[in-house]
């Protein structure tokens, strides 16, 4: 999930991990958790904190394999290059034409080159939504999801290929040659302008729906299931072709199926900024 560049804005998320004691990194949180905050809180109620998960090995993770996924994790030398607090993503095919229409959500972190370096941390919330078929060339699609709706233009750079969408949003921190990274943006709910981004507010579960999520998760993200927590109620990932006046003429692709990871945190600190 590689390949971004950041908007210095960011999400609504309530809190995160300021119980730096061990500053053995440059970021002043400890190697275990690649110099990133151990949590990160979501802004609701619930008062849900999820903790990263750096370990390859655990199935309800979706951290990257490190150089050595036989060996034990370590930082930086055998860290993954990039893992998450939260990641839900949604995939169906098209009508027509059974192309795949992807759904990527996320609460993020990774390294600024890619590689795990002491001073490159960076955190982020993406969203990211590619349609690889079944498009027509230059006509406006309506993309519902559960934080929002976006209207985006198919596009056909190649003539042979079909038309696709691929859009991509980051928002949270970068690392500058003089500064390192404030995990604190992630709680800043808006961006250059108006932009703004409602992730964690909250972040998207499993519904009560069985099976019910393992113990201590969110959910399994090797298994599709219904979810609760769309600020709007529209806890589905839905494609329309738009007509010139900007009215649905047909549903290109629709699921209501999830794969959703998230490890809920033991940490007894406060969910909310203090």
């Amino acid at each position: 999930m590689t390949g971004f560049s950041v908007i210095p804005a960011i999400a609504e998320l309530a809190n995160f991990d300021r119980n730096n004691t061990s500053p053995d990194t440059v970021t002043g949180y400890p190697p275990e958790t690649g110099g990133f905050p151990r949590w990160y809180a979501e802004k609701s109620n619930r008062g849900l904190k999820l903790d990263l998960c750096v370990n390859p090995n655990n199935p309800l993770c979706l951290a990257e394999a490190p150089p050595n996924p036989n060996q034990k994790v370590s930082f930086p030398d055998n860290f993954p290059a990039e893992a998450f607090w939260w990641t839900t993503e949604a995939e169906t095919t098209t009508t027509p034409g059974g192309a795949k229409a992807l759904l990527v959500l996320a609460t993020e972190a990774a390294f600024a080159n890619e590689d795990p370096v002491d001073g490159d941390q960076v955190t982020f919330n993406r969203t990211r939504i590619r349609v690889l078929g079944g498009l027509k060339p230059n006509v406006k699609y309506r993309i519902t999801y559960p934080y929002g709706v976006k209207v985006l233009t198919a596009t056909q750079k190649d003539p042979s290929k079909p038309a696709t969408i691929n859009y991509t949003e980051d928002f949270g921190c970068a690392p500058s040659p003089i500064t390192i990274c404030d995990f604190g943006t992630l709680l800043v709910a808006k961006g250059r302008g108006t932009v703004t981004n409602p992730i964690g507010k909250p972040w998207l579960t499993w519904d009560s729906s069985l099976p019910a999520p393992p113990a201590g998760y969110i959910g399994d993200p090797n298994v599709e299931h219904k979810i609760t927590g769309s600020p709007f109620g529209t806890n589905f990932f839905r494609v329309q072709e738009l007509n010139a006046a900007g009215t649905p003429v047909r549903q290109i692709a629709f699921t209501n199926l999830f794969s959703v990871s998230g490890k809920i945190s033991t940490s007894t600190a406060p969910a909310t900024t203090p």
